[in-house]
C-alpha cells in the first residue's frame, strides 16, 4: 500500500459511476437523505460533472428543494445547452418559488435551441396561463400536443392551466 492511497478513507476509493448507480437505487427508493450523501461522497473534479449535476437536479426535483433545483438546472444550461433537461427544470423551479415571469423567460429562451421540444412547449402555456395570458397559452399548449400527442390527455386536468379553461368555459 502507498502513503497517498493508505490515508484515503475506503470509501473515497469508490468510482463515482457506482456512486451514482447506489444514488440512483436509494432515490427510487425514496430515501433522498441516503442519495445525497453518496452524491455529496464523491471527491474532487467529479463532483461537478454533467452525470453528477444531473443527478442532483433529478434528486431536488424529487424532493422538491426548489432554490437548489434552480441553481444546479441554471449550471447544467449553461455547462450543457444542448440538452433540455437543464432549461426545464430551471424553469419549473422558478415557477415553483413563484417566479412565474422569469419561468417564462427561460422557457422561451430555451426554445430558441429547442424549438421542437413538446414538454418547453407545454411548460411556456403553464407559465403564460398562470400569468393570464390565455391567448399565448392557448398557443402554446397546441404547439406541445402537435409535437407529443400524449400532452393532451395530461392537459386537461394540469393545475396550471386552470385560467386557460376558465377562459376558454367563459367564451362558451
Amino acid at each position: 500500500e502507498t502513503a497517498s492511497t493508505s490515508s484515503l478513507p475506503c470509501s473515497a476509493m469508490i468510482p463515482t459511476k457506482t456512486r451514482l448507480q447506489y444514488a440512483n437505487g436509494y432515490l427510487e427508493l425514496g430515501m433522498i437523505n441516503e442519495a445525497s450523501e453518496e452524491i455529496e461522497s464523491i471527491v474532487g473534479e467529479d463532483r461537478m460533472s454533467l452525470a453528477v449535476m444531473s443527478f442532483r437536479m433529478k434528486m431536488y426535483r424529487q424532493a422538491e428543494y426548489w432554490p437548489a433545483l434552480e441553481a444546479v438546472s441554471k449550471h447544467i444550461a449553461k455547462m450543457a445547452p444542448r440538452k433540455p433537461d437543464g432549461w426545464i427544470n430551471y424553469a419549473h423551479a422558478l415557477k415553483e418559488m413563484g417566479k412565474i415571469e422569469n419561468a417564462k423567460e427561460v422557457a422561451s429562451k430555451a426554445l430558441k435551441r429547442h424549438p421542437n421540444n413538446a414538454s418547453l412547449w407545454f411548460s411556456l402555456g403553464c407559465y403564460c396561463s398562470l400569468l393570464g395570458e390565455t391567448k399565448e397559452a392557448s398557443e402554446h399548449v397546441k404547439k406541445a400536443i402537435q409535437l407529443d400527442k400524449t400532452l393532451q390527455k395530461a392537459s386537461v386536468d394540469h393545475p396550471d392551466l386552470d385560467n386557460l379553461w376558465d377562459s376558454i368555459a367563459s367564451i362558451e
